[in-house]
């Protein structure tokens, strides 16, 4: 199983990297479904690079956007846009929900934060803006995100004698 936090440390890791498609997957370019065939090859595990593969054969679960309470850390987000004529050879053109042209990851709920792979550089959005479709990708484990830690109650002052 991929530990989700360890996702996030590799994502974050790929902030800065320039936008290369398709990319090496490392500090010299990184597109945006290969930020995931990064993350999991850091933690020994494989995904098919592209993200409409990724939507249609690893996620488990999928859904359309429409809250950021529907998103938990580690999940795949993806952008959407209409078949074309130039897209006819891509295995999954015509497929609804349409052309899933970009992927990226939510690395924070609270405050949102995506962290995605698109030119110039790999960056992060924080709202939920064009991102139109989510996904739990498979091999994940989301249960291994204990989630935001509390801030530690303050010491309690000494009661004057």
């Amino acid at each position: 199983m991929i530990n989700v936090s360890k996702l996030v440390e590799s994502a974050l890791e790929c902030l800065g990297w320039p936008y290369v498609s398709p990319g090496t997957n490392d500090e010299r370019g990184i597109d945006c479904s290969g930020l995931w065939v990064k993350c999991f090859r850091d933690q020994g595990g494989k995904i098919y690079h592209g993200s409409n593969t990724i939507f249609r054969e690893y996620c488990t679960e999928t859904g359309k956007l429409t809250s950021e309470k529907q998103l938990q850390v580690g999940m795949a987000v993806f952008k959407r846009k209409d078949w074309t004529e130039s897209d006819k050879s891509n295995k999954w053109y015509g497929k609804e929900p349409g052309n899933l042209s970009h992927i990226g990851m939510v690395t924070s709920v609270n405050p949102l934060v995506i962290t995605h792979a698109t030119s110039p550089v790999c960056k992060q959005d924080f709202k939920i803006g064009n991102w139109k479709y989510w996904g739990k990708v498979k091999d994940v484990d989301y249960g291994s995100d204990p989630g935001p830690s509390p801030e530690p109650s303050p010491e309690p002052s000494p009661e004057p004698e």
